[in-house]
């Protein structure tokens, strides 16, 4: 393998192994199921650049096909989950389509290897995960209400995939056109590899960037909404205190069990005060 190559994967697993503890931090810290579906695909991504790497130490060259099928299956896959889990932000996506989804491409891609040749089956899978991060932005038109509900100012992150996106499509289709293996594991042409890893590098810099945003963003938001709500709960409940202490002033005119009942609401409102002002300071 060319050293610039190897020190090419050894950042990119870089990049995805911070990626996977962002993920893991976020459903730790708030225990939502999309975090798992990024989980999952920084995994797959992390597993692909050690299946890259651990490919080069076989020379039966039907181990290396499978490795490297494998390599592109679990880079496609990753996408597929990481695709996923960003659309969950503004659209309901059914999970047993999309596992149906995954199952079939992956019986496809296995299918073209089977039947025709590894190189037909790696250009399936790389035109068809270059296909889905491109519709992926024909979506935000169709849903732009909760699209720009739930990205808003994260758009900029969102968009910007494309500056990279783009270049790194044509080159990774030409490359596996060429002949090349997919990530040019054995080559040594050096304008060809940095036109190839240049990209997707900072593609993976900007999904994590995006998804920190996001989330933060989101989080912002949600704790300005949870303190709107509750200084006005609060209100309502010392307003309701007020109005039953100035009722229970006039003891002469209320018997003793309303004036008790006044004393009970009294109590169970500062209860509810006491208890909105500890998840307050939780926020």
């Amino acid at each position: 393998m060319n050293e610039l190559i190897l020190y090419s994967q050894i950042i990119l697993f870089t990049i995805r192994v911070i990626g996977l503890g962002v993920s893991i931090e976020f459903y730790h810290d708030k225990k939502k199921n999309k975090f798992i579906l990024f989980i999952i695909s920084w995994i797959l991504w992390i597993l692909s650049t050690l299946l890259a790497l651990f490919s080069l130490l076989w020379d039966d060259q039907t181990i290396y096909q499978i490795l490297l099928i494998l390599n592109v299956l679990f880079t496609s896959l990753g996408v597929i989950f990481y695709l996923w889990g960003i659309n969950v932000y503004f659209l309901s996506l059914n999970p047993r389509l999309m596992l149906i989804f995954i199952v079939l491409f992956t019986i496809i891609a296995f299918g073209f290897y089977i039947f025709i040749n590894y190189l037909t089956a790696i250009l399936f899978m790389v035109i068809g995960f270059n296909i889905m991060l491109i519709s992926t932005y024909i979506i935000p038109p169709i849903k732009i209400k909760k699209f720009q509900k739930y990205i808003g100012k994260s758009n900029r992150w969102y968009y910007s995939v494309l500056l990279f996106v783009f270049p790194y499509i044509i080159i990774s289709i030409y490359t596996t056109l060429m002949g090349y293996d997919y990530g040019l594991y054995e080559s040594n042409d050096t304008f060809i590899i940095l036109l190839y890893y240049i990209p997707i590098n900072f593609i993976f810099i900007i999904l994590i960037i995006l998804l920190i945003h996001l989330e933060y963003r989101i989080s912002t938001r949600e704790v300005r909404d949870l303190k709107d709500k509750y200084s006005h709960e609060l209100g309502n409940i010392l307003q309701t205190i007020y109005t039953a202490s100035e009722i229970s002033n006039n003891q002469e005119n209320f018997q003793k069990e309303i004036l008790a009942e006044m004393k009970d609401l009294m109590r169970d409102k500062v209860k509810e005060a006491s208890n909105l002002i500890k998840e307050i300071r939780d926020l």
